[in-house]
């Protein structure tokens, strides 16, 4: 049952209103319920709830109130005779009588469960104020006890600055019991700066102010312990209400440790900035919104824009890229990382235009800056000129044209040579066995354009023939050039590059011919490899030609790229086939067998396109000494 003042009939024109309302409502629902059914129901049936719910709800009053009315409406509108309050039969009377009797019960039992709710809910109240006048002491105990063992120092102060508590923290931090600091002012131990906060607080909130606003001290303060030594720490002063009286709380913690590590950051931080300020290559960083925050000096001179300019732009406004033959802008490296949230690398053949319009090539990649947690903070993007490399790589590819040229020519000269031979000797021929004179001339003059052909093909022969003999080679140190050559374009692209190499091999050769061999098989490799960020492993290591029974040396390239198609693996040594398009001219395998061939060495293929397990794997033998069967030749 509800309680009086919680209920909406708290009032009691509206108990007494609400008792009239349910003996009508009753007295409708009989009238409908008796046109539904045809029939007639019993006298009371509907008024009965009627008063209950009036003598429940209102009370003593109102149930008393809905019998009377109920009373008056069954005698008036339901006994006979209808329409008078006339009764015509007894047992209506005695009915009546009943019904009024169990009405005005109704009424007193609910009127008195209504006063025992009012007792038990003023017990309540006593017991709800007994339970927070202690659990108010519980909590100043209990406050007592944090203030005491707080980690940080607390002391509470009264208008006069006088100090009422002296946590055991500062204790500690202050070297100074308690019993000697309560009483003194707090000066003793800050000095003068916080007591301008304190006036600041008074002059902001007022002593009376609303408790609990706190302010933070400005900067770092001072703290002086008993023997006189300073230390910085951090203050909050709070005003807080308490017996009656204003009082200022200042909670104080010793920052040394943490002034020590800011000061040991900032070193760090030097170091980090001097160290990306000396490398070779330019430095950009960003934040997690792609939004500059550092550039070294390398990246301010390629990029025009210095780093008080560049600070807080996007990255695209200052790292202005495109593709140099398409002139597609690409996707924002720094955009891409925090898309994938891994390491990238540029396309190939992309330039950054300068602040002033210049173009200059650059090979660049991105990686994502992680925090402690793992969460990306941030990117650093590493990008360097390669203007100069481009250059080196033309000169290779120019040279590399260059002597297949000249081998191409010295085989064609070689092929054209022996019919020319054949020729001479047949116009030598019909010129000594020639009757008339006009034949002979006209043979002679034949012979001597023919010896000029055949000089010019032996020029083109000499272009072909080396220039010095072959010569003891160490492998390990022919491959450990390679290696260098390629070592920035292996890093770029993240490639792991494993090396099992006996040092001690030996073979006897031309270098020039086993760094292009070498050359052209990791260059391929890496190709093969690309973003993949996989691995190539390159072995060398002493071994026989069981076939000839040939000591030599096994030289192995293999990787773990996608393989070559079989449908292509039949036409890799064939001359200026290719598939890497115009970046590629088809000659690296083919001069690599010829050069191979002439040394009597065997090279074998392995390569797979299955997913999971594909790769490429080149095995190269070569022989110690070369005999008089396998020395170079023109």
């Amino acid at each position: 049952m509800a309680e009086v003042e919680d209920s909406p009939l708290h009032r009691p024109y509206l108990r007494f209103a609400f008792a009239a309302v349910v003996v009508v409502a009753g007295f409708l629902l009989r009238l409908a319920i008796e046109r539904y059914i045809g029939g007639e129901l019993p006298t009371f049936i509907t008024f009965y709830p009627a008063v209950m719910v009036a003598a429940l709800l209102g009370g003593l009053g109102p149930g008393l109130l809905a019998t009377a009315l109920s009373v008056a409406v069954v005698d008036f509108w339901v006994l006979s005779p209808r329409g008078s309050f006339a009764v015509a039969k007894p047992a209506d009377v005695v009915a009546l009588a009943l019904f009024a009797s169990m009405g005005i019960f109704m009424s007193l039992v609910a009127e008195a469960c209504r006063r025992n709710q009012q007792k038990v809910a003023a017990l309540k109240r006593e017991v709800a104020l007994h339970e927070s006048q202690q659990a108010l002491r519980d909590s100043d105990a209990k406050m007592q006890g944090i203030v005491g063992s707080a980690m940080d120092a607390i002391i509470s102060v009264d208008n006069e600055q006088r100090i009422v508590v002296f946590n055991r923290a500062a204790e500690m931090i202050f070297q100074c019991a308690a019993s000697v600091a309560i009483g003194s002012t707090l000066d003793r131990f800050i000095p003068q700066r916080l007591r301008e906060v304190h006036r600041e607080h008074i002059r902001r909130f007022g002593t009376h102010g609303v408790t609990n606003r706190s302010m933070i001290s400005p900067g770092v303060l001072t703290g002086v312990r008993s023997s006189g030594e300073e230390f910085p720490i951090e203050a909050t002063i709070s005003q807080v209400q308490a017996g009656g009286q204003t009082l200022y709380t200042v909670i104080l913690r010793d920052i040394t440790e943490r002034k020590q590590a800011e000061v040991a950051l900032q070193a760090s931080e030097h170091r980090w900035a001097t160290t990306l300020q000396s490398i070779g290559d330019a430095v950009i960083s960003t934040d997690a919104d792609g939004n500059i925050d550092f550039m070294n000096e390398v990246a301010q001179k390629l990029t025009g824009w210095t780093l008080p300019e560049a600070r807080g732009r996007e990255l695209p406004e200052v790292f202005d890229i495109v593709q140099e033959v398409t002139r597609i802008r690409p996707e924002n490296p720094v955009a891409k990382v925090l898309r994938l949230g891994k390491i990238v690398g540029l396309a190939n053949h992309t330039v950054l235009i300068h602040r002033d319009g210049m173009e200059i090539p650059i090979e660049d990649s991105a990686a994502p800056i992680r925090d402690s947690k793992g969460q990306m903070e941030g990117v650093v993007l590493v990008f360097h000129d390669c203007l100069e490399q481009r250059k080196v790589e033309a000169a290779l590819r120019s040279n590399e044209r260059l002597a297949t040229t000249g081998r191409l020519a010295a085989t064609i000269a070689h092929e054209i040579h022996n019919p020319l031979d054949a020729v001479g000797n047949l116009l030598f021929l019909i010129r000594e066995e020639a009757k008339d004179d006009t034949t002979r001339e006209y043979a002679s003059m034949a012979c001597n354009e023919l010896a000029r052909v055949t000089q010019l093909t032996q020029q083109m022969l000499g272009f072909q023939r080396e220039a010095t003999r072959p010569v003891p080679v160490m492998i390990g140190e022919i491959l450990a050039n390679v290696v260098a050559l390629y070592e920035r374009k292996i890093a770029l692209a993240g490639i792991r590059l494993e090396q099992q190499i006996h040092h001690d091999l030996r073979i006897v050769a031309l270098p020039g011919e086993l760094r292009q061999i070498f050359a052209n098989l990791v260059g391929n490799a890496i190709e093969a490899v690309g973003s993949r960020r996989g691995t190539i492993a390159l072995r060398a290591y002493p071994s026989r030609d069981r076939r000839r029974g040939v000591p030599g040396v096994c030289v192995v390239v293999a990787d773990n790229g996608s393989g070559i198609p079989a449908e292509v693996r039949s036409k890799i040594f064939e001359p200026f086939f290719t598939t890497k398009g115009e970046s590629g001219t088809g000659l690296g395998l083919w001069i690599t067998s010829d050069i191979l061939r002439k040394y009597d060495g065997i090279m074998r293929v392995r390569s797979c396109t299955s997913p999971g397990r594909s790769g490429t794997c080149f095995s190269i033998f070569l022989p110690l000494e070369i005999n008089s069967e396998s020395t170079p030749r023109s």
